[in-house]
C-alpha cells in the first residue's frame, strides 16, 4: 500500500540572519543555523585554532575547531591560562596582534596568514622562554629603532618560520647578555629599513643568531654585533645579500664583538663612504661567495681574522688596519672608478693574499697595493696594474713585506724589500 508524502517547499526569498525557511502544508518552520554552529564540537588535542574572519573572541573555545578566536593575542592568553604546550594553528586572513610569544607555543601560520605588528611581531619581555613559529606566515613590523619581527631580550631558545618579512625597522635582534639562540628560516625574502641582524655578544655565554633565505635585503645594516666580546655568532645564509641604495646605507657587516659568517653573493649599489665590511672587534669573519660593489671602501679590519673566500669585483678599496687580518682567498678586481687608485692599503695589521689582484685604474698612481705599516704577504699571487708607470707594489718609504711566491707585471717600488729569503716576485708583461 502506497502512502503521499506532503510535499515540503523551499521559499525563494533570502532568509534573515542564519536562518533556513522551509514551508510545509503552508506552515512556515524556520531553523536557526547560529545555535546549530555554536553547539558542533571539533575536537582537537592541544591545539587551538584563530580565523580573522569567523573566529569571535568571546566564544573562542580550546581544543574546537569549530570555534576559533579571532585574534592570535586571545587564542595565545587562553592557552597560557590553560598552560602546557599547545598548538595555535592561524588560518588564512589578516591579523595584527604585537608581541607575540609565550612559552612552549607552537604559532602555526596557514599560507594567505599575515601578521602586521605596529611594534614587535614576537618577543620574549625580558623573559627566558622557549617556542616555535611554524608554517608560511608574511610578517610585517611597522614598528621603528629596536623594533623587530623577532626581538630576544632574554636567553630564549626560538625557532622561525615564515614565507616572507620586512619591517620598517629591524629583522631579527637578540640583545640579551645571557645565552639566547634564534633560528630563523625564510621561504623567500627578507627585507628591512634598518637592521637585518643585531646581536649584542656577551663575556661569558654564546648566543647565536642563524638566518636562512632566498634573499636577504636591507637599506641600512646587514648585521651589527655589539658588546666587543669573543662569545656569539651570526650566520647568514642567502641566494643573494644586498645593500641598497634606495635611503643612506650603512654597512654589509659591521662587527663589534663575536664572529660572523655569511654565506651568498653580496650585492652594494651605493658610493657613500662608508666601508662594506667594518670589523672593529671580532674573533673570526668569514665572506662565502662572490662579491660585487659600488661602493668606496669594501673592508676596514681592525681586529680578528676575515676571510674572503669569493670573488671581489668593486670600485673600492681594501683595507687592512692595525690589529686586524685580512685573508684574500680569491681574485679581487678593483674596477676603473674608485676615487682611491690603488686596489689595496695596508695600514696595518696583517694582509694575506692568495689569488690575483688586478686594478684596473688608468692614473699612473694606480697601483696594485699600496704599503704604509703593517705587514703584507702575498702566498701565490698574481698582481697586475693598468698604467704603463703604475706599480704592482707601492711604498712611500722603506718597508718590508714577504712573498712566497708571486708574479706580476710591473716592478714593486724600490722602497719594498721582501725579507723571504730564497723567493722573489717574477715581473712578467704577459701576466694578466
Amino acid at each position: 500500500m502506497s502512502k503521499s508524502v506532503p510535499q515540503l517547499n523551499a521559499i525563494t526569498s533570502a532568509a534573515a540572519g542564519d536562518l533556513l525557511h522551509i514551508v510545509r502544508s503552508n506552515v512556515d518552520k524556520k531553523i536557526d543555523f547560529t545555535d546549530f554552529r555554536n553547539s558542533i564540537t571539533s575536537t582537537t588535542n592541544n591545539t587551538v585554532w584563530v580565523d580573522a574572519i569567523y573566529g569571535n573572541n568571546a566564544t573562542g573555545a580550546l581544543e574546537n575547531q569549530a570555534k576559533p578566536y579571532q585574534t592570535i593575542t586571545a587564542a595565545q592568553t587562553a592557552a597560557v591560562a590553560a598552560s602546557g604546550s599547545w598548538n595555535i594553528q592561524i588560518n588564512n586572513g589578516s591579523y595584527t596582534d604585537t608581541n607575540l610569544g609565550a612559552t612552549l607555543m607552537n604559532y602555526i601560520f596557514a599560507p594567505g596568514a599575515v601578521l602586521t605588528s605596529t611594534t614587535n611581531c614576537f618577543r620574549d619581555n625580558g623573559v627566558t622562554i622557549v617556542f616555535n613559529v611554524f608554517g608560511n606566515g608574511i610578517f610585517t613590523c611597522t614598528g621603528t629603532g629596536t623594533d623587530a619581527i623577532l626581538n630576544l631580550t632574554a636567553a630564549s631558545i626560538v625557532n622561525f618560520e615564515g614565507f616572507y618579512c620586512t619591517s620598517s625597522a629591524r629583522g631579527f635582534s637578540s640583545t640579551s647578555t645571557d645565552a639566547p639562540r634564534m633560528n630563523v628560516k625564510i621561504k623567500d625574502y627578507i627585507y628591512t629599513e634598518g637592521i637585518l641582524i643585531h646581536l649584542t655578544s656577551s663575556a661569558s655565554d654564546f648566543p647565536v643568531i642563524t638566518v636562512e633565505c632566498n634573499i636577504a635585503e636591507t637599506q641600512l645594516t646587514m648585521i651589527e654585533t655589539t658588546g666587543a666580546q669573543d662569545y656569539g655568532t651570526v650566520n647568514l645564509i642567502a641566494n643573494k645579500i644586498l645593500l641598497n641604495g634606495a635611503a643612506t646605507p650603512e654597512y654589509l657587516l659591521n662587527q663589534n664583538g663575536g664572529s660572523v659568517n655569511m654565506h651568498g653573493p653580496c650585492f652594494v649599489d651605493f658610493s657613500t663612504g662608508f666601508p662594506c665590511f667594518f670589523i672593529q672587534y671580532a674573533v673570526f669573519t668569514n665572506i662565502y661567495g662572490d662579491f660585487d660593489g659600488i661602493c668606496n671602501v669594501t673592508a676596514d679590519v681592525s681586529s680578528g681574522i676575515c676571510n674572503f673566500y669569493g670573488t671581489i669585483s668593486n670600485w673600492g678599496v681594501i683595507t687592512a688596519s692595525t690589529g686586524g687580518t685580512l685573508k684574500l682567498h680569491n681574485e679581487l678586481i678593483n674596477r676603473d672608478g674608485s676615487s682611491s687608485n690603488y686596489a689595496i692599503s695596508v695600514t696595518g695589521g696583517t694582509l694575506i693574499v692568495k689569488d690575483r689582484i688586478v686594478n684596473q685604474q688608468i692614473l699612473a698612481s694606480g697601483h696594485g697595493i699600496l704599503v704604509s705599516s703593517g705587514t703584507l704577504i702575498l702566498d701565490g699571487a698574481t698582481v697586475v696594474t693598468t698604467h704603463a708607470s703604475a706599480e704592482s707594489i707601492n711604498a712611500s718609504s722603506a718597508k718590508n713585506i714577504k712573498i712566497y711566491s708571486a708574479v706580476a707585471n710591473k716592478a714593486m717600488s724600490v722602497n719594498i724589500t721582501n725579507i723571504i729569503t730564497g723567493t722573489s716576485m717574477i715581473v712578467d708583461t704577459d701576466v694578466s
